[in-house]
C-alpha cells in the first residue's frame, strides 16, 4: 500500500483539486503546484504564479486542464 502525503492540499469545498483517469493516472494540486501521480512515479507538471491558486483539475486520456484563480485554464499532454 503507497500513502500519498499532501500537505499543502486547500481543503475547500468549491475547489477540485483531485482527479483521476482509468489508465491509472491521478493529478492533485497542492496550492500552487500540479502533481501527476502514477503507480510508477510522481511528477510535477506545473505551477500557478503571482496571486493565483490552482481551483481545478480535469484528466480526460493524456490530457490534463488545470484550471486557475485567475480565470485561466492550462492545458497538459501527460
Amino acid at each position: 500500500m503507497k500513502i500519498l502525503d499532501a500537505p499543502k492540499y486547500r481543503d475547500d469545498f468549491y475547489l477540485n483539486n483531485i482527479d483521476w483517469a482509468k489508465e491509472g493516472h491521478l493529478g492533485i494540486a497542492l496550492d500552487k503546484e500540479v502533481f501527476l501521480y502514477t503507480p510508477e512515479s510522481i511528477n510535477e507538471i506545473g505551477k500557478a504564479y503571482f496571486n493565483s491558486y490552482i481551483s481545478g483539475i480535469k484528466i480526460e486520456e493524456s490530457i490534463m486542464a488545470v484550471g486557475l484563480s485567475s480565470g485561466s485554464v492550462d492545458i497538459y499532454d501527460i
